[in-house]
């Protein structure tokens, strides 16, 4: 499914096993906030990746992002920010192509 939102493009993919293999494998860092669980970048491909909260009605979600040309600026950014979820939100949805992913988990 595709969906398009202002500038960015989101491609929406449901999987039970790995990520796209072509995507770089990068270390996450846990933030401290409600939505967003950690982060990593990757500044050789300027690609970042956003794990989010666990959550849903009778299973549960793993939701991992990945934004892509991100400059080292704003993943700086990102990382110093009060509310990484509002700067998500505010400063790359819509700005960044990113590619979404959903890992069902047993309750």
């Amino acid at each position: 499914m595709f969906f398009e939102d202002g500038l960015s493009l989101f491609v929406y993919i449901k999987f039970l096993t790995n990520l796209d293999p072509k995507l770089p494998a990068m270390l996450r860092h846990h933030v401290q906030s409600s939505n967003v669980c950690a982060i990593g970048y990757d500044p050789e491909s300027r690609t970042m990746e956003i794990e989010f909260g666990k959550g849903g009605a009778g299973y549960e979600l793993n939701r991992l992002y990945h934004y892509f040309d991100v400059p080292p600026e704003v993943h700086q950014a990102l990382m110093t920010h009060w509310s990484p979820g509002r700067f998500v939100n505010r400063e790359l949805k819509n700005d960044y192509v990113y590619l979404g992913t959903v890992q069902e988990v047993e309750p």
